[in-house]
């Protein structure tokens, strides 16, 4: 198995999306790596994963669940416009300078048309022990019923119509795997 870095992409200004275009086609699976921040509230951001510009409503199904030192929580869905991350997926402005919450999702058989394609995640945030917004740890999986390979990636922090803000310092990583 090898691991190729296709494109990175380290912000040094705020941005509401971040965008992986014209993926190229030559590997078996995708992987991104992200260390993110939003500008201010909400204190729990939730990353939000979109295949091939597809926000029809009805183009992705997931299944996810969070952790910290004081709930569990899981949540799942069928027929959403965006692939849940879930909370503290991007760590918020508001808390403590300088934290950041982490993640990795991968994105099996991408190029395969048809197969539907399924996805994985892994989040964690970093502790604020001055607040209640503790460290936090997220999983999410799922399916996308857009079944063409996927040539573009955009993630969004909160929602679609209107995004949190990304700051200085994000960056995402996004790797090829053969």
């Amino acid at each position: 198995m090898a691991i190729v870095l296709i494109e990175s992409v380290n912000l040094t200004t705020t941005t509401t999306v971040v965008e992986f275009s014209n993926i190229p086609q030559d590997y078996t699976h995708l992987k991104v790596v992200w260390t993110a921040r939003v500008n201010s509230s909400p204190t729990n951001p939730t990353m939000w994963m979109t295949i091939n510009n597809d926000t029809s409503g009805s183009g992705y199904t997931y299944r996810a669940m969070f952790f910290d030192d004081t709930q569990i929580e899981g949540t799942g869905s069928d027929g959403q416009s965006s692939f849940l991350m879930q909370h503290g997926s991007a760590r918020s402005d508001s808390i403590t300078n300088d934290t950041y919450a982490t993640g990795i999702a991968n994105l099996a058989n991408y190029t395969k048309s048809g197969a539907g394609g399924g996805f994985s995640s892994f989040q964690a945030r970093e502790g604020d022990t001055t607040s209640s917004n503790r460290f936090g740890i997220a999983m999410s999986g799922g399916v996308r019923t857009n079944t063409s390979a996927v040539t573009n990636i955009k993630f969004r922090v909160d929602s679609i119509s209107s995004p949190a803000t990304l700051v200085s310092g994000s960056s995402f990583q996004l790797y090829g795997i053969v």
